[in-house]
């Protein structure tokens, strides 16, 4: 009779998995689908990715971003529109996952036969982008997912589900933050330290589609795998949670350090002697090395690594001296105390909530240590200094949503009755019913995805225009520009930039 009731429960346990599986694929797919309908051929961003994997596939279409250079210098363009280019060109490489699905797009919209670029490439682009946004978005949530509920049990099970409706709520029900340039000293974006820390703490709430883990873009789809990683280090695989941090490195390069940092940060105060054994210290070691190689971000905006050396070298120093000195011994076993008691309150805790209590924590630090450099040079404010905090935000948004509401789950869990099951069902159902207002929303038709493609072949037919005051209008038509040369030909990138663009272009159009 036992056996029988254990495996009626082992049932209900499972149906429930399946159902809370099921409604986090369908809420997180519509809401991913939806960012990306919205976003296909205007935005930049994607256009950029498709610009990438075509260098990855063919190393000699390079020389397009390396004519944009140069023509931009010729015209005497501004410093940071040239800035831009210069670095987009020098980080191409680090959205590989994303680069390559854009171009895979392409040859599946190809090899389906919907339709040939050389016959109508203002419809073939938008829908490539659309292939190329599901082969590396909805396949890889549906892959972190998978694990997810797979290596969760119990309360777990719960929490993560409970993150995940909670996380879409915000999102879809309240405004975001508008969080770009937020350190910068100078109008219209000068604001006071109460301003932008109200500001960071409310992107928690809503990091915007820039950085939520819902969204399109490589560093978004990082928060999917930094979600997993967690969920696999609560489950008791801490082995294998490691190693997402490589995965990462090829997804978005530069979240790899910040996830990878974060979890040795976790276990320094949780138990640091985990990562003295080998399956830990071994996807540590390699991870570090993968980034070393690969990580442009410091060159790219003038940090030295020479000066971080001698920084690492300094700090050893200094904690020497204080190791030999009789009164900063003295601070520093007063500081180490406060850390042992620290960690001993930590331990204390339930394992998801202590490991949000501490991500909240560091992205605290992190923050106030960039307002700290608000005054550094103007690019390393705005693509270093003001975008750090927003994505250790977004990375992590998650985790701490599903470690800081795990002990309300574990108390519903013990209380039993019915109560423990309506709760689960019910956010079930807010999910399904925000799922189901996202599918059933009017979606792009394909004729208006064309008309997208022609709103930018006029732009092209315009030319290069300086006096544009959005990104997003200056460098959308010529990561078109690029994308277009590259499956059916058109005029170049100096012929874009020069006073001859129109002449070129009627005569493409008669040909």
């Amino acid at each position: 009779m036992n056996d029988i009731l254990a495996a009626k429960s082992n049932w209900r346990t499972l149906g429930f998995s399946a159902a809370a599986l099921l409604a986090c694929l369908v809420l997180w797919g519509g809401i991913f689908a939806r960012i990306a309908d919205r976003g296909l051929v205007q935005d930049k961003d994607l256009l950029y990715l498709y610009v990438c994997g075509f260098e990855v596939v063919d190393p000699s279409l390079r020389e397009q971003q390396v004519q944009l250079i140069d023509t931009l210098k010729s015209r005497f363009a501004s410093e940071h529109v040239l800035y831009r280019a210069t670095m987009r060109s020098r980080y191409c490489g680090n959205y590989l996952f994303s680069s390559l699905s854009m171009v895979a797009g392409g040859w599946a919209v190809e090899a389906l036969g919907h339709l040939d670029p050389k016959q109508n490439f203002e419809l073939f682009l938008p829908l490539a982008l659309r292939w190329g946004a599901g082969l590396s978005g909805a396949l890889l949530g549906a892959v972190c997912f998978i694990c997810i509920f797979a290596a969760s049990r119990g309360a777990l099970t719960w929490a993560v589900l409970g993150a995940v409706c909670i996380a879409a709520i915000c999102f879809v029900l309240l405004p975001y933050a508008r969080l770009s340039w937020i350190f910068l000293k100078s109008p219209p974006w000068m604001r006071t330290f109460h301003e932008t820390f109200g500001l960071s703490l409310y992107s928690w709430i809503n990091p915007s589609a820039a950085f939520s883990p819902f969204s399109v873009y490589p560093r978004c789809l990082s928060a999917m795998l930094a979600f997993t990683a967690f969920v696999l280090r609560w489950s008791g695989c801490p082995r294998v949670a490691y190693w997402l941090p490589l995965l990462v490195c090829f997804v978005h390069q530069s979240e790899a350090p910040i996830l990878l940092g974060a979890m040795i940060v976790c276990d320094l105060f949780l138990g640091p002697r985990i990562l003295l054994r080998k399956g830990v210290a071994a996807p540590i070691v390699v991870t570090l090395v993968v980034i070393a190689l690969r990580e442009r971000m410091f060159d790219i905006l003038g940090f030295s690594w020479t000066i971080a050396a001698l920084g690492i070298a300094c700090l050893a120093g200094l904690t020497f001296l204080a190791l030999r000195s009789g009164w900063l011994r003295g601070a520093l076993d007063a500081v180490s105390n406060l850390y042992f008691r620290y960690c001993r309150w930590l331990q204390s805790l339930e394992r998801p909530l202590a490991e949000a209590i501490i991500l909240f924590g560091l992205w605290l630090l992190i923050y106030f240590i960039c307002y700290s450099f608000r005054n550094d040079t103007f690019y390393r404010v705005i693509y270093f200094w003001s975008e750090l905090p927003p994505r250790v935000v977004g990375l992590f948004q998650l985790p701490v949503i599903a470690g800081l509401t795990y002990p309300l789950w574990v108390a519903l869990m013990r209380r039993g009755g019915i109560a423990r099951e309506i709760l689960p069902v019910a956010t079930i159902l807010v999910m399904t019913m925000l799922a189901v207002a996202q599918w059933r929303a009017p979606w792009h038709s394909t004729t208006d995805l064309e008309n997208r493609s022609r709103d930018l072949e006029l732009d092209l037919a315009k030319g290069y225009s300086s006096s544009e005051s959005s990104f997003i209008r200056i460098e959308s038509p010529w990561y078109y520009l690029m994308v277009k040369r590259a499956y059916v030909g058109s005029i170049s990138i100096a012929d874009y930039f020069s006073d001859r663009k129109a002449k070129t272009l009627n005569e493409e159009a008669a040909r």
